[in-house]
């Protein structure tokens, strides 16, 4: 599992959080991430664990729109919504984290788009970034 960065407008399916397991999500949605760790505190240190998992499509053109990446990621992921359901029953809360273009201030998803993906538990985190 890499440490890629997120390259462009390229979207990304993120599990972080201190209840995550990374191993048990790639179990679950029988998916290989791009990134993966568990941070487990020292016996000394006040810190929370976190675990964290992501993935990014290499299929998906990072010219294409959010709108159209988040409509690819509804694609490839409504197969699986029985096992975001068994990842909500564990506690688990992804998002899709969403990057426009600098120069692009204007997003707007569909609420069909929206709906498809609340009933998958997944939340939709918006990056956009001031003109220069």
């Amino acid at each position: 599992m890499s440490n890629a960065p997120v390259v462009g407008n390229l979207t990304q399916l993120v599990f972080c959080n201190p209840v995550v397991f990374p191993q048990e999500v790639t179990r679950i949605l029988d998916m290989r991430p791009s990134f993966a760790e568990r941070i487990e505190p020292q016996l000394s240190s006040t810190t929370s664990p976190l675990g964290t998992w992501k993935l990014q499509l290499t299929t998906l053109n990072t010219n294409d729109s959010v709108e159209a990446q988040v409509d690819a990621w509804i694609s490839l992921l409504e197969p699986k919504a029985s096992a975001f359901d068994q990842l909500k029953e564990k506690g688990y809360r992804p998002y899709l984290d969403c990057r426009a273009d600098k120069d692009s201030l204007s997003i707007c998803i569909e609420p069909e788009a929206l709906i498809k993906l609340g009933r998958l538990n997944i939340a939709l985190s918006l990056w956009v970034y001031e003109q220069e």
